[in-house]
């Protein structure tokens, strides 16, 4: 009796934690962090999949249209839905992960990678020639080490990367100096411009300053 009031009470302390204010709210920073508005992106993530499931589970299929046409058909209200609201930033997936004893810690990453299938029954997938698989594992003290681990996974720019972050507000302007090589281009000057991208890969390149040796 004892050992089942504390499976009882384990389980409604997960329970709470999950669903506990911190948790919404750490969820809702996470979307505005992406740059999504969280209340319309949290609705239509939500009916996207409700419209999923109705249309797969809930009508029936219409005269003439197979099983595979309906999956599809779901798929594609999902996919219409999710663009609509913008409820999904494309390629990109974050989690933050509190750790308080980093350096005798080890991380392991794994997962799948399928495509959208054109032609068949989309709920079998569609795995990604490059990479349908992958399995990564580091340690905490390298973590330490470099402050940002980064895996290729082949195709266009797909990664996955494992950095520290502060629970302080990082700073909007950078400054700094550099040198440029006193050597011009063939048409007699030297384009230079600057490339920053962030970690969920959003890109931003100034226009080019041309610069003319003598």
């Amino acid at each position: 009796m004892a050992e089942t009031r504390q499976q009882a009470s384990f389980a409604t302390g997960i329970w709470e934690s999950v669903f506990s204010f911190h948790f919404f709210q750490q969820f809702r920073a996470n979307i505005a962090a992406a740059g999504l508005p969280p209340r319309k992106t949290l609705i239509g993530f939500a009916l996207a999949w409700l419209i999923f499931f109705l249309i797969l589970f809930g009508i029936p299929a219409p005269a003439g249209l197979p099983q595979v046409g309906k999956a599809t058909l779901a798929v594609m209200a999902w996919a219409c839905t999710i663009w609509v609201f913008e409820a999904l930033p494309a390629g990109v997936y974050c989690a933050l992960i509190d750790i308080g004893n980093l350096a005798n810690c080890r991380i392991r990453i794994s997962g799948r990678i399928d495509g959208y299938v054109k032609v068949g029954n989309p709920l079998e997938g569609n795995p990604f020639v490059h990479c349908p698989t992958f399995d990564w594992e580091i340690s905490g003290a390298e973590l330490l080490k470099a402050g940002a681990l980064r895996k290729d996974l082949g195709g266009t720019e797909l990664f996955l990367a494992v950095e520290r972050v502060t629970d302080r507000a990082l700073p909007r302007d950078i400054g700094g100096t550099l040198e440029i090589e006193p050597v011009n281009g063939p048409h007699g000057f030297r384009p230079v411009y600057f490339y920053g991208r962030q970690t969920d890969d959003a890109k931003a390149w100034t226009s080019a300053m041309f610069i003319k040796f003598s």
